[in-house]
């Protein structure tokens, strides 16, 4: 029934898909400088889970409009941009919780 879960550090982070296991505090402040439409097309890329969710809930409700409207009205994104866009907000993540450690 239970699962063992298996938890990554920051130094392990290289997915968008790490972001699950990042500190609540770290990806709001990650996310809070990143423009609401390059944070769509990410998402874009993300399955219905845990990180897409973890990553709305660190937006104010006005910014998870934008970026849910930006969601709706995005056309085809280019994967190597989402993923670039990824790696960059991995990256940033990665040195958040790294300099609060």
């Amino acid at each position: 029934y239970f699962v063992e879960r298996r938890l990554k550090s920051p130094a392990e982070f290289t997915d968008v898909t790490d972001i699950e296991f990042a500190d609540t505090k770290s990806v709001h402040a990650v996310v809070a400088k990143m423009d609401t439409y390059d944070l769509a097309k990410v998402l874009s890329t993300l399955d219905e889970g845990p990180v897409r969710n973890k990553v709305l809930a660190a937006l104010s409700r006005r910014r998870r409009d934008d970026v849910e409207s930006d969601l709706r009205d995005l056309g085809p994104v280019d994967p190597v941009e989402a993923q670039l866009l990824g790696q960059s907000l991995v990256k940033e993540l990665k040195a958040a919780m790294l300099q609060a450690a």
